[in-house]
This record gives structure tokens, sequence and C-alpha cells, in this order.
């Protein structure tokens, strides 16, 4: 019985590359669900929302595993394509050149935009928390004191009032 030998006329990494264009839409969705996360907590900061914010809190903390997971298996897919350790995908593609698929390109660039959003998203929420932290501090400072004390810049004094009464007269 004669065997034939069929070409396969596919790229060898065709697989590998569908598997990391897979990988890094799942890490896109992350992003965006990440960033969607941020913006509910915005808005339960702003509403003193507790409860709200705890929930947002361990949403954050699950995407963050998920995320840190997903990066770690696209870092590898692309050190098995790249045939070296710590390889980026710039690296990956400049070596490839013209061969890489569309499919791999424009998932880059979608996980890159959602990384960038992430990254704005993050900004915000760090200045949104920050000037919370800094007006409860505020308002704890003044419920403390007593106000301005004699030698304090900007003090006002009033002037006396009332009528003083003599008991003798």
């Amino acid at each position: 019985m004669a065997i034939g030998i069929v070409s396969d006329p596919r790229p060898a990494g065709t697989s590998a590359f569908a598997g990391l264009v897979e990988v890094m839409e799942q890490e896109a969705h992350g992003l965006i669900e990440f960033s969607g996360v941020l913006a509910s907590q915005r808005g339960a900061v702003s509403q003193g929302d507790r409860p709200a914010l705890d929930a947002t809190t361990e949403d954050i903390d699950r995407l963050m595993l998920r995320l840190t997971k997903l990066r770690e298996q696209r870092q590898s897919m692309v050190d098995r394509l790249a045939g070296g350790t710590g390889s980026s995908l710039a690296e990956l593609f400049s070596g490839f050149g013209v061969i890489v698929p569309e499919a791999l390109r424009q998932a880059h660039l979608r996980l890159r935009h959602a990384a960038e959003e992430a990254a704005r998203a993050s900004r915000v929420n760090s200045v949104v928390i920050r000037r919370v932290l800094e007006s409860e501090r505020t308002f704890l400072q003044s419920m403390f004191s007593d106000g301005p004390t004699v030698g304090y810049p900007g003090e006002m004094r009033s002037a006396p009032s009332g009528i003083v009464l003599d008991r003798q007269g």
C-alpha cells in the first residue's frame, strides 16, 4: 500500500498563531471589563455605596488574576513562536515579517487599545480616590479642631456684643 505525502499549504505556525490570537482577544476583553469595573468603582465612591465598592474590589481582584494568567500564557506562546524567552510581540512581528496573519495584527491592535483605555481609567480612579481621601482628611481635621486660636493668621476678632449689667445700680 503506497502512502502519499501531502504538504500542508498553511504555514507551520498557523495553529499557534490562532491560539495566540484567541489569548490576545481574551486579554483585550478582560481589559475592557477591567475598565468597566473601574468606572463602577468611581460611581460607588461618588455615591458612598460601600457594598458596591466592596463588590468592585472583588471584581478587580478576580480580573487582575485572570489578566495575569492570560499575560503569562501569551508570553509563553510568543516565546515559543519567536524561539527565545522574553520576546515581545514587536520582536515576533519583525522576525516573521509579512507572513504574520492579519488576524494577529488586528488582535494586537485591539489589545493595545484596551490596555491604553484600562491605563486611562486607572489614572482617573487614582485621582478620584486621592481627592476623596484628601476631602475626608480635611473633614476629620475640621471635626476635631476648635478653629483658629490666638496667633493664627486670618483670625478675626469680633467686637463684644451685649449689655453689661451692674447689679448695684
